[in-house]
C-alpha cells in the first residue's frame, strides 16, 4: 500500500506577501514584498536602470524604511565617515537579489 503524504498545513506556509528579513552585507533588514507593487518604485528602477544613480537613495529608503540610517551606518568608509556611491548601489542589487521571487 502507498505512503500517504503529510500536508504542511496551510498556516504554516511562508505568505508570498510577508515581510522578508534578508541579511546583505552582514545587515539584516526587512522588506516587505509589496513595496514592489508600487509604480514610484518601477519608476526609480527605471530611471536608474538609465543611469541616474541619483534615484538609489530614494528607493534604498524606500525599500528599507526605518532601517535607512542603520544600512549607510554598516556601508559608512571608517576612515572619511561617508557611504560610497558604489557601496551603496551594490547593496540596493543585492537586496533586490536577496528578495526578488524572480
Amino acid at each position: 500500500m502507498p505512503e500517504a503524504k503529510v500536508k504542511k498545513p496551510q498556516d504554516h506556509l511562508v505568505k508570498k506577501d510577508a515581510p522578508r528579513k534578508v541579511s546583505v552585507r552582514g545587515v539584516e533588514v526587512v522588506v516587505d514584498p509589496t513595496a514592489f507593487d508600487d509604480f514610484e518604485v518601477l519608476d526609480a528602477l527605471d530611471q536608474i536602470n538609465e543611469g541616474n544613480g541619483l534615484r538609489v537613495a530614494g528607493l534604498l529608503r524606500k525599500l528599507v524604511g526605518d532601517q535607512f540610517h542603520e544600512v549607510l551606518d554598516a556601508l559608512r568608509d571608517g576612515e572619511n565617515g561617508r557611504v560610497p556611491v558604489d557601496a551603496a548601489s551594490e547593496f540596493l542589487k543585492e537586496l533586490m537579489e536577496s528578495v526578488s521571487p524572480n
